[in-house]
């Protein structure tokens, strides 16, 4: 008898978005909002793996070791789009060094994105048997 699946927010939490806190919507919450979901989607993705990964049976590790391969690539590159190009972009336009450093910290987005930082990508399996 198969397990039946887990569909929860475990074991992280999604990111509330500033339009659904505040009700506004002007651009700047509209970005953050964009933002928020964003970092979700990522989160869904490690939940998905951390829940999933003691139910995959042998004939699917192939499919989802790519599976996890794709979570891995697509979060590295917006952590590093973030850090190179977004987040100085930010702090050129206000004028201000560091603008985005306080958000990121107050958002609880920096633990999440420390980790991601620290892990390798994973490789395919070997087919041969």
């Amino acid at each position: 008898m198969m397990t039946p699946p887990m569909y929860r927010d475990f074991p992280l939490a999604v990111i509330p978005t500033p339009k659904f806190e505040t009700g506004n919507t002007d651009p700047f919450t509209l970005d953050a909002s964009y933002m928020a979901l964003t970092h979700n989607a990522f989160i869904r993705g490690f939940n998905s793996i951390y829940q999933q990964v003691s139910r995959v049976q042998l004939a699917d590790k192939q499919d989802f070791v790519g599976y996890c391969i794709a979570w891995h690539d697509c979060i590295s590159q917006h952590y590093h789009y973030e850090e190179t190009e977004l987040f100085p972009a930010i702090d050129k336009a206000a004028g201000k060094q560091g603008l985005m450093d306080g958000a990121v910290d107050q958002h609880g987005i920096k633990p999440f994105r420390a980790a991601a930082f620290l892990l390798t990508r994973p490789k395919r399996p070997s087919t041969a048997a």
